[in-house]
């Protein structure tokens, strides 16, 4: 990777739980937490130089992470990843980090047809300051990770989709990651 190279970014959503469908506000709420992966040249060593070791675990706040923010949050914009959070780091500069919370964005609710009526939220991710020339951000996934999440007694998740767009903003682009629910 040369200095001109783009960062690139892998993230992926682990959906918990839906905390709350706002009719009146026009939100929903999730619990939820992020798997962020990339790779820092920085960060290689050699493990048969360091006793066969192969990854460290380090506080966040001492690497370097990506701005990654969520649009249209109701939430605070920045600081998406919490600096007393961990991440894993392996010889090969691999970096893992896992940011959890609750997420609120806005999102056109209307129940009109109760119960028979479907909600379509977006929770759209990107970069904050870095373009797709700086910072790539990509999924490898095509529907939302349901792996840990706990049933909601009042919505039907159907299977949510993932999916990646550079959308133009001035003289570059910007990545952003997109998971789609619908309820």
């Amino acid at each position: 990777m040369t200095s001109s190279d783009p960062f690139h970014v892998g993230i992926e959503l682990y959906l918990m739980s839906i905390d709350e469908i706002n009719e009146l506000r026009q939100n929903i709420a999730i619990t939820a937490f992020l798997e962020i992966e990339l790779t820092d040249s920085l960060l290689i060593w050699e493990p048969l130089e360091y006793s066969n070791l192969t990854s460290i675990n380090v506080k966040v706040k001492d690497i370097w992470t990506p701005d990654i923010v969520l649009r249209r949050t109701l939430d605070k914009q920045s600081d998406f990843i919490d600096a007393d959070g961990h991440a894993v780091i392996y010889s090969d500069g691999r970096v893992i980090m896992w940011p959890y919370g609750r997420y609120t964005v806005s999102c056109k609710i209307f129940i009109g047809q109760f119960p028979f009526d479907e909600q379509t939220c977006l929770f759209d991710f990107m970069s904050w300051t870095n373009p797709s020339s700086k910072l790539v951000l990509s999924s490898n996934s095509t529907e939302i990770n349901t792996g840990a999440y706990f049933e909601n007694g009042e919505w039907t998740l159907k299977p949510g989709n993932v999916h990646h767009e550079r959308k133009p903003y001035g003289d570059d682009t910007w990545d952003h990651v997109n998971f789609t629910f619908e309820l």
